[in-house]
């Protein structure tokens, strides 16, 4: 009869436990940020302020320089970076993009930002785009052009964020 309501106790503690945990590993959310291939490019990605980390993959190519060319003109792979953060509520998300001109030397400084209402278990897939020629954009994406991204071997997986 003890062991009984021994085993009795263990598991409704067990499941209090699973209940109790259950919201927290629910409260976080998921969002994805992707990158097409850019050049010449410094790209940070930034939350609420807070630097997150480059949004850029490595080094594809490099040409020159030649010509009135200066300095060599770099190409970066297209990358993403999945952020897994824990926190709800509205977030602003913020790339500072940096463009330098091969031939002039001149560097052009962008941003741009979108904000996010976090849920608990949402999922976003955000992309940077160009806007027109001489503007950049941070877009959500469908679920479907993610997958797409995210299957293509083209795109160069960034570590994680966690926060």
């Amino acid at each position: 009869m003890q062991t009984l309501i021994k085993k009795l106790i263990k598991t409704a503690l067990v499941a209090i436990v699973c209940l109790v945990a259950s919201p927290l590993t629910n409260a976080q959310s998921t969002v994805y940020f992707f990158a097409r291939s850019f050049d010449n490019c410094e790209i940070s990605l930034k939350m609420n302020g807070e630097e997150i980390g480059e949004l850029r993959g490595s080094l594809k190519k490099s040409v020159g320089p030649f010509h009135s060319m200066k300095i060599p003109s770099c190409s970066y792979n297209a990358c993403y970076r999945k952020c897994t953060i824990n926190d709800e509520g509205k977030m602003l998300f913020r790339v500072d993009f940096k463009f330098t001109n091969c031939s002039s030397l001149a560097v052009s400084e962008l941003d741009t930002e979108i904000q996010l209402n976090l849920t608990p278990g949402s999922i976003h897939y955000i992309k940077l785009d160009n806007k027109g020629l001489k503007d950049i954009i941070l877009k959500e994406i469908t679920e479907k052009e993610a997958q797409k991204m995210l299957k293509d071997k083209k795109y160069e997986i960034l570590p994680e964020y966690i926060h």
